[in-house]
């Protein structure tokens, strides 16, 4: 049995960086290449630990987007003695819909009394 998918690219490991300071050494010694790489593709080969890659201020320049690199922290990670057990976020949900049905009750009482001024105004 052979196999008839032609391979297009070859496969390379995603270098890590723990720190962004490690990064940017890489960065000032492969500048011209990763310059020329859109942030997929560096996001695909690189990784900063807790950050991605972005290009900001982009403009384009004979016919391709160039822009500053940054790096930009992922929200989605939680810091390391940030971590919040289930219980703590089923106690911070509760307070937050008691503070929900708290601003409901207020504003209803504010349409209320808003409705009786305009038809006061208006009779």
């Amino acid at each position: 049995m052979s196999i008839n998918v032609k391979i297009i690219g070859e496969h390379k490991q995603k270098k890590t960086f723990d720190t962004p300071e490690e990064f940017n050494t890489y960065y000032e010694t492969h500048k011209t290449d990763i310059d020329s790489r859109t942030t997929n593709q560096l996001n695909r080969e690189l990784s900063v630990t807790g950050y991605k890659i972005a290009k900001r201020n982009i403009q384009v320049v004979d016919g391709k987007r160039v822009g500053e690199l940054h790096l930009v922290p992922i929200r989605d990670e939680v810091p390391p003695g940030h971590e919040v057990d289930d219980t703590d976020q089923w106690e911070i949900i509760k307070e937050l819909a008691s503070e929900v049905d708290r601003i409901n009750t207020k504003m209803k009482s504010l349409e209320t009394s808003l409705s009786k001024i305009l038809t006061f105004i208006n009779s």
